[in-house]
């Protein structure tokens, strides 16, 4: 039986959906998108302008509102519980209703936090869920802790535990979930919408300058403050740097205090946020894409790995990405960018004069990272593992198809 073949109807329930912008929206609209069994209901949050995305989805979206959009800052445990409550407390009997009425067989959850009303629904109906879990929610807690119990109970009942790096196997693994029950899955590669949209003034940045970039949110974890700090020790090299930074955030009044510590204010453009279409002007733009992440172990913030650096190989520029969590998985070292230790300005300021004094080099990275990008990430290859994993637990089988990223593509 193939894949198009399946006649099981398949929930998704996702408390992270378009048209809000993020990682996870982005992996579980992209996945489902290119499901080849196209009978699939997705269970959305409500939200004022989905009229037009929903249209133009390929999949029938139901918008409820006891979903809402889950956010991680302030990440805590607490915080996840405390949706995880409400979801299940105003969701159950709405949900009920959906699984009746459309004869679901299958039910996948986008989050941890909606995985208690899988769980539920499983004790009520026998109705076997997956999780999809990334990095920052499971992240270890002391053995005694009851969250870290009912984290174990809702894995141990999931079908499958579904996620996206090395890192957060190794983390879900600690929860006793046997490796054989996980499926890690590639991300794709991005897909911008071509667009004439106004790009806005572009700052000060001037041709003739090495333009480094970094995209994402102004947070301690991607490492600002540490490129402010490694620019800072190039400053007496007289180099013509300019560094780019897309994004928003709590940390922003922080690093414009550091850029005039560091005596680096003409160095440096904040662009803000900019819309998703936008995105790959400042990725054609820039030199050098970097973004040294760090485990912040005492906010339990880590990257689960890092889009940006695929969306920065797509465009052909070389990455310099810290040695932390996922990111490993995201970044070949030497091959597609360096992995540096993300707490280390010097380190980091030596890999942009390699990159910097090195233009063939750069143009190698870059080249590299963009023919693995297309031809080992796609959303496609995430898509079809999935559905071969629900065939196979269709037919009673317990084997498990995994992504294997140890066969590299050619990169000569």
């Amino acid at each position: 039986m193939s894949v198009k073949q399946m006649n099981e109807k398949i929930l998704v329930l996702t408390s992270d959906f378009p048209p809000t912008s993020g990682g996870i929206q982005t992996i579980i609209s992209e996945t489902f998108r290119r499901f080849e069994n196209k009978n699939i209901i997705i269970i959305a949050p409500a939200h004022p302008h989905s009229q037009e995305f929903d249209k133009l989805y390929p999949i029938p979206i139901l918008r409820c509102k006891f979903l809402k959009p889950f956010t991680f800052f302030p990440f805590t445990l607490t915080h996840i519980f405390k949706k995880s409550f409400m979801f299940t407390f105003f969701g159950i009997l709405p949900l009920i209703r959906i699984i009746k009425s459309y004869k679901c067989s299958f039910l996948i959850c986008g989050h941890i936090a909606v995985s208690p009303l899988a769980l539920l629904v499983r004790r009520l109906f026998g109705l076997p869920y997956l999780t999809f879990v990334y990095a920052m929610e499971i992240l270890c807690l002391p053995k005694e802790c009851i969250r870290r119990k009912v984290l174990q109970i809702l894995f141990q009942n999931s079908t499958k535990v579904i996620t996206i790096s090395k890192f957060s196997i190794d983390e879900i693994r600690k929860f006793g979930v046997a490796k054989g029950n996980i499926i890690k899955i590639p991300l794709g590669y991005p897909c911008f919408p071509e667009s004439e949209e106004n790009l806005g003034e572009g700052g000060k940045i001037e041709d003739g300058e090495f333009k480094i970039l970094t995209v994402g949110r102004l947070v301690e974890r991607k490492g600002h403050d540490k490129v402010l700090e490694a620019l800072s020790l190039l400053r007496k090299k007289r180099y013509k740097i300019k560094y780019v930074i897309v994004g928003e955030g709590p940390m922003k009044q922080n690093l414009l205090t550091l850029c005039k510590k560091f005596g680096v204010e003409k160095q440096v453009e904040f662009i803000g946020n900019v819309t998703y279409s936008q995105t790959p002007f400042y990725y054609k733009m820039c030199d050098l894409f970097i973004m040294p992440s760090r485990y912040i172990k005492a906010k339990k913030d880590v990257e689960g790995f890092g889009l940006v650096y695929l969306e920065a190989n797509f465009f052909g520029k070389p990455v310099i990405a810290g040695r932390s969590g996922g990111v490993p998985d995201a970044v070949i070292e030497g091959v597609t960018g360096f992995l540096v230790d993300p707490e280390n300005p010097k380190e980091i300021a030596n890999a942009i004069i390699k990159l910097f004094e090195n233009p063939d080099l750069a143009k190698k990275m870059g080249e590299q990272g963009r023919r693995r990008v297309m031809e080992e990430f796609t959303w496609e290859r995430a898509a079809r593992i999935i559905e071969e994993n629900l065939m196979a637990v269709s037919k009673g089988n317990k084997g498990c198809t995994m992504y294997d990223d140890t066969k590299r593509v050619n990169m000569g």
